[in-house]
């Protein structure tokens, strides 16, 4: 018969807890990736491969926490660290503590996108486009897109950005202003990519009008190199190359004073016209010698922003002729002036001859007398 201290049931508790010593214990804290929003609550379950059902297990933690599930599940309430460590540990059979480790990692939705762009952009010129983005994190997983209408036309990530603290990110974009971009909304879009252990998180900045504005390449003068006195002549403006005649002035100059002026309202779109303001002139004697010139002033009030751009053309001097009948006139009244001049030098010269005469004929008749 076996003795009573042989007992295999007496021997059970030393071979568990042999088998214990000999192997490994694991601890493990799930979920695996601790991932949370800002000011957010976390559940974590701590769990172990240790065979002895009453065990040691504890949470450590700088967090706030709370047990739940009969000591081996916590809650973390209102977790606004950035980053933090939580540690797991079992106790298994009174043996030394076994622990493990995982890191908390704190997400923030942008607080806001902002937009930021030059009022008035002229065509072809470069202008910075800035997106602003308050308050985010991680800033390793976001990605800033600058969209026009449904165009992508830049992104910036920002992968090598090694701080977690929510912070606020500024991304700076160069813009080359085309004419088709007139009109358009341009937009700062964000994605915090938390995925596979998190959400995709979008966001986007109100859109902006894009006002593009392009200037007049040439303004030409187009006039008869000589007027004739007293008649009409067309004095044409050529602006050639102009993008907008939203708010265009085309204006005819004789010296400093404006003869005439027309402004548009209308305007003809993206691509580039060539625009003709013809104006009607007398010609006068006293222009001539004085300087004429063709203004076209693009006047522009965008999204409350004024911009006014005047181009001119080079001056021309009037050359202005007396006509073939004001000549003839002008000629005929000499003559005549002459003719009468000539008609009473006579008749006066006449006069004198004849008063001499009798004067003559007085002397004779008294020397007769004597």
């Amino acid at each position: 018969m076996m003795p009573w201290y042989c007992s295999p049931l007496l021997l059970l508790p030393l071979l568990l807890a042999l088998s214990v010593a000999e192997a490994q214990v694991e601890v493990r804290i799930s979920p695996s990736n601790l991932l949370v929003e800002y000011g957010g609550n976390l559940t974590l379950t701590c769990s172990s491969t240790c065979p002895i059902s009453d065990v040691q297990l504890g949470l450590e933690t700088s967090l706030t926490k709370h047990q739940v599930d009969q000591g081996h599940s916590w809650v973390l309430v209102n977790i606004s660290e950035s980053q933090s460590v939580v540690q797991c540990w079992i106790a298994c059979n009174g043996t030394d503590k076994t622990i493990a480790s995982a890191d908390i990692t704190t997400y923030r939705v942008p607080k806001q996108v902002t937009l930021e762009l030059p009022p008035m952009l002229e065509k072809g010129k470069t202008y910075p486009v800035t997106c602003r983005v308050v308050n985010v994190a991680p800033v390793r997983n976001l990605s800033v897109t600058l969209h026009l209408g449904g165009q992508v036309l830049h992104t910036k990530n920002f992968q090598n950005y090694t701080p977690v603290n929510a912070t606020n990110i500024m991304a700076t974009f160069n813009v080359i202003a085309e004419r088709e971009y007139h009109g358009q909304d341009v937009t700062c879009h964000t994605a915090l990519d938390l995925r596979p252990h998190g959400p995709l998180l979008k966001d986007a900045s109100t859109p902006a009008s894009l006002s593009v504005y392009e200037t007049a390449a040439r303004v030409v003068l187009e006039m008869t190199p000589e007027m004739q006195q007293g008649s009409t002549y067309n004095v044409t403006c050529r602006v050639e190359n102009v993008g907008s005649l939203q708010n265009l002035s085309v204006m005819l100059y004789r010296g400093h004073q404006i003869l005439h002026a027309k402004t548009f309202s209308d305007d003809l779109g993206a691509r580039p016209h060539d625009k003709l303001v013809t104006f009607n002139m007398t010609a006068r004697r006293y222009h001539q010698g004085q300087n004429i010139s063709c203004h076209a002033v693009l006047d522009l009030d965008l999204n409350g922003h004024r911009l006014v751009v005047e181009e001119s053309s080079p001056s021309t001097s009037f050359r202005v002729y007396a006509n073939s009948q004001a000549q003839i006139v002008a000629l005929s009244s000499i003559v005549a002036l002459v003719i009468f001049l000539v008609g009473t030098g006579a008749r006066v010269l006449g006069w004198q001859l004849q008063a001499q005469q009798r004067e003559e004929r007085k002397t004779r008749s008294l020397a007769r007398g004597e």
